[in-house]
């Protein structure tokens, strides 16, 4: 969780502190990013979405 939440921070989304805590800007920026690549937006942390922004699970 910790690791989306750095990479989304610094790809410029806005998902706050990095804490490890699944919370509503968190969801929000995930699914922001989802519709930005194309991908199927459901706001949650999968291997695709890991894989999309080098992260290795």
């Amino acid at each position: 969780m910790r690791k989306v939440q750095k990479k989304l921070n610094k790809l410029g989304y806005k998902c706050g502190k990095v804490d490890g805590s699944y919370g509503k800007k968190t969801k929000i920026d995930i699914r922001k990013y989802q519709r930005k690549k194309g991908m199927t937006v459901n706001g949650k942390i999968n291997k695709g979405l890991c894989k999309k922004l080098h992260i290795r699970v």
